[in-house]
């Protein structure tokens, strides 16, 4: 798929979200669906040092959000962690340098999500042989519950040392991966972004045409704008994590469900059972929900100066698509096609060719 940058265009990227009407992503919002309640957690700290170093901060960052997910939601145990791009490495100057063994990546990322049955996935530097080459890679591993590698993800837009001549291709010598993966767990589907992939529109399309429902961004950098706007482009969870300033779990609507600052772990429950709503005369902001069906019977954001929200279910024998039936409400992207249905009837009437 050809690529572009999206500077410049970012503006376009939203029009885009009210024009993509009657696509196959705007129909695979699974509000059908029971309620999925998953407990996403995420750091905004830096991983440097030597590889042992890293190494217990990792076991420090799991443990801790571990911890507060059965403090917090009653004994429940963590889904996944997300965790910063060059977690696990080696200081050096090119990128042959940083890269460790996966047997080294395997008894840290894989001991600590078995540790605390959970699925990590963790910015680690690897070296890989390719036709009999050695080819170092920036990538993200995910480990499951057990321990076991799910799958590697090898960032596809590697960026370049602008400020350093002699290393300027490719991230000091990174080899760039080719396709962009999307791993089954037990809760759902997640596929993972890393740093420099945030500018560029094509991995987030093909993330969401594999039916991705939460994106991890596993990240230098800690962007959350960006990423909003491609999480209200294709409706699903992301999930940033950053060791400066800020890392979020940003909804699909695009605003902040939760974020943190420096030194900081974020834990927060979504659900992949959701339906995103346009303004409506009926809905007042959500508070239809609660009139209908009880104070807490759903769970939600909505944002009255957008004139957008997204809902869920907390009731296991509603789903939150039966409800907006029952009160007679769309979802936002059928109501964008039924808007382009009536406009373009009125279009070939214009011109005669409709009665």
């Amino acid at each position: 798929m050809k690529t572009k940058l999206l500077f410049g265009v970012l503006l376009a990227v939203v029009h885009a979200s009210s024009a993509a009407v009657g696509s196959p992503e705007a129909k695979s919002a699974p509000y059908d669906n029971p309620p999925r309640k998953v407990l996403v957690g995420s750091v905004c700290r830096p991983f440097n040092g030597e590889p042992e170093q890293r190494a217990a901060l990792v076991e420090k960052a799991v443990a801790e959000l571990a911890g507060l997910a059965d403090k917090r939601y009653g004994g429940r145990r963590l889904d996944l962690v997300v965790l910063p791009e060059h977690c696990l490495g080696r200081p050096g100057r090119v990128a042959a340098e940083k890269t460790l063994p996966m047997d080294f990546v395997k008894k840290v990322i894989g001991g600590a999500a078995k540790r605390h049955g959970c699925y990590v996935a963790a910015g680690v530097f690897l070296m890989e042989v390719v036709g009999g080459k050695e080819c170092p890679r920036n990538a993200l591993a995910l480990f499951d519950r057990k321990g076991e590698l799910v799958g590697v993800y090898r960032k596809v837009h590697t960026a370049c040392n602008w400020d350093d001549p002699e290393t300027a291709l490719s991230e000091s010598g990174i080899a760039p991966g080719g396709d962009f993966p999307v791993f089954e767990t037990d809760f759902g589907k997640v596929g993972f972004l890393i740093c420099w992939d945030m500018s560029y529109a094509d991995g987030w399309a093909e993330l969401k045409r594999k039916g991705a429902e939460i994106v991890g961004v596993s990240t230098m950098s800690p962007q959350v704008f960006r990423p909003s706007i491609f999480a209200h482009e294709h409706e699903y969870w992301v999930v940033t994590s950053s060791p400066r300033s800020q890392a979020a779990v940003i909804s699909p609507i695009g605003f902040p469900l939760a974020s943190v600052a420096d030194g900081e772990v974020l834990l927060a429950e979504i659900d992949l059972s959701f339906v995103t709503l346009h303004w409506s005369a009926t809905l007042k902001g959500g508070q239809k929900f609660k009139d209908a069906f009880g104070e807490d019977a759903v769970g939600g954001i909505y944002r009255r100066e957008e004139d957008n929200g997204v809902f869920w279910s907390n009731r296991p024998d509603k789903t939150i698509g039966q409800m907006i039936r029952e009160m007679n409400i769309r979802p936002r992207d059928d109501e964008a096609l039924r808007a382009e249905r009536v406009a373009k009837g009125n279009r070939v009437a214009e011109k005669g060719e409709f009665k």
